[in-house]
């Protein structure tokens, strides 16, 4: 998920099978609006710069220059 997610800008990651942090981040995230509404900021800002056809597009045209497959 670190690929989609930015920890502490766009969301939050935590250890996998670590019920404690699960708990504790939604009670940190259920009493805190700003940082709810922060979060949900930087996720929207990350899904439409980065994860849409246009770039990814680009990282596939990029790749396919990498590899040989197509030139400039």
């Amino acid at each position: 998920m670190a690929d989609y997610i930015a920890h502490g800008t766009a969301g939050v990651l935590v250890p996998v099978g670590d019920s404690e942090a699960w708990r504790e981040t939604l009670l940190e995230l259920a009493s805190d609006t700003t940082k709810r509404e922060q979060l949900g900021a930087g996720a929207r800002a990350s899904i439409e710069s980065k994860f849409n056809a246009q770039h990814m597009w680009e990282e596939l045209a990029n790749e396919l220059r990498v590899r040989g497959i197509v030139k400039d």
